[in-house]
């Protein structure tokens, strides 16, 4: 737990933030008079969504459905503060050797979110950026999420948010889902111009999908015998697309296979690993609650997630290119 009253504030803010959100749903709802109480339908959200990642969601039927603004405002309250604070904690870990020596990457960042929701990663490097003294002028945030209707909720959150120190463009979003396991030409554009791909607990909720899929080689058969770069494309086009360097942190849970996925992927180029740990139960201090997210939270009977559990955090940074980089063409097309 770290204790610093800058990040308190900080991170208080962005709680705030959350529950001015649920205030604007309400006020609307109230205007057109819904039947069902909305603090009834977010609590059972919330129960839910607590329940299925508590457990690394073990089955693919159990993926939120997040075309739900509701469900996604019950996400964002028990677990965007949390990561929130994981992305700042990890980048401060990695302050001496990391993204604040690199003066494009924490001067003039264009960051892409993966799987990025409402925008927790971008917020966790601007604290970071922040309490290191630097007043990030982000130029480019993008989202590759599943999920695009959330925008207009992501958006509102970092609206309202923002302070004179944290200024960040609009977030864009475009439509991805790793189970597609391919990345579009535009997704490769956006990866392209990035000096900051963030991978945020974007592999574990699809874990479950691939533990039931079939397994086929580069040709579409089924084998038992297969890497992941052929099972995962998309994460393998990821990283052959990051500029020179570009910088990817990547953040999830220490169970099932997204280490592997991400480190299979890793073998075909040339990344220095700049920080590779695992974080053990990183908590909040209840000081980081204003006093009116205190008796939000007692009214609601729900507090947000305060403890991390066990993540791995990895900070790579790709190499300039080299002769003695495997040849990933002849390895898989993309």
């Amino acid at each position: 737990m770290r204790e610093n009253i800058l990040l308190t504030r900080d991170l208080g803010d962005v709680f705030d933030s959350i529950l001015e959100i649920y205030k604007t749903i309400e006020q609307d709802r109230n205007r057109r008079n819904s039947d069902k109480e909305l603090k009834d339908i977010c609590l059972e959200y919330m129960q839910k969504t607590s329940r299925i990642y508590k457990y690394d969601l073990p089955r693919e039927s159990d993926r939120v459905d997040f075309s739900d603004p509701l469900k996604q405002w019950s996400y964002m309250f028990v677990y965007t503060l949390r990561h929130v604070d994981l992305v700042s904690y990890a980048l401060d870990a990695t302050s001496d050797i990391g993204i604040l020596k690199d003066s494009d990457a924490c001067c003039s960042p264009t960051v892409c979110m993966i799987g990025g929701g409402p925008g927790s990663d971008v917020l966790g490097l601007s604290i970071h950026l922040r309490e290191h003294g630097h007043s990030p002028n982000v130029i480019g945030l993008h989202v590759l999420d599943k999920y695009t209707s959330g925008r207009a909720l992501g958006s509102c959150f970092t609206n309202t948010f923002q302070r004179d120190l944290i200024s960040l463009p609009e977030m864009k979003y475009h439509a991805f889902d790793f189970e597609d396991n391919d990345l579009s030409l535009e997704h490769q554009e956006i990866v392209k111009t990035s000096n900051i791909v963030t991978m945020i607990k974007s592999l574990s909720p699809v874990a479950a999908w691939l533990r039931t899929r079939k397994k086929l080689n580069r040709d579409g058969v089924e084998t038992d015998d297969c890497t992941s770069v052929f099972e995962w494309h998309s994460v393998f086009s990821i990283l052959k697309h990051m500029k020179p360097g570009a910088f990817l942190l990547y953040i999830d849970n220490r169970t099932g296979p997204q280490r592997r996925i991400l480190m299979d992927a890793l073998e075909c180029f040339d990344f220095e690993i700049l920080y590779d740990h695992v974080l053990y139960g990183q908590f909040l201090s209840n000081s980081v609650f204003s006093v009116s997210a205190r008796v939000f939270n007692i009214e609601f009977g729900f507090k947000p997630c305060t403890v991390a559990g066990i993540n791995e955090v990895i900070l790579l940074k790709k190499k300039p290119y080299s002769e003695h980089v495997v040849d990933v063409d002849s390895i898989l097309d993309s």
